[in-house]
C-alpha cells in the first residue's frame, strides 16, 4: 500500500498497522502544502533519518520514542500536538483529525 511504501521511503524501515491521525495544511503567499501524520502500531527496523537509500530528509530531524513526560524540552511541530495527540491516541484514531489550517508553514519555513 501507499502507506508501507511511504513509511519505508521515509525512513527505511518496513510498518504495517499504518493508521492516517492527522491532516494539516498551511497556506502561505507562495505555497499550500498538506502534512498527513501517521500512527504506527507494528515495524520493523530502526527508522533512519535518512531513509531509503540514504538520502538527506528535508524535514526529519531525528526519530526518537517518548513518552508524554519526556516532551517539555523538545521542539515538536506543531506544537499543540504535545498535548493533543496523547489525548488522541486513547480515543484510537477512529477516523482522520483535521487540523486547522495554518497561515505559514508548521516547521516554520
Amino acid at each position: 500500500m501507499c502507506r508501507e511504501r511511504e513509511f519505508f521511503e521515509e525512513t527505511g524501515a518496513k510498518a504495517s498497522n499504518i493508521r492516517l491521525a492527522y491532516v494539516q495544511q498551511a497556506t502561505d503567499a507562495k505555497t499550500n502544502v498538506a502534512g498527513f501524520l501517521f500512527v504506527v502500531s507494528d515495524m520493523e527496523g530502526t527508522p533512519a533519518v535518512q531513509g531509503e537509500g540514504g538520502w538527506d530528509s528535508e524535514w526529519i530531524d531525528e526519530f526518537v520514542w517518548l513518552g508524554r513526560g519526556d516532551l517539555e524540552d523538545k521542539r515538536i511541530l506543531p506544537p499543540f500536538l504535545i498535548d493533543r495527540f496523547f489525548n488522541d491516541l486513547e480515543t484510537g484514531f477512529e477516523s482522520p483529525i483535521y487540523l486547522p489550517r495554518f497561515l505559514e508553514h508548521p516547521a516554520g519555513l
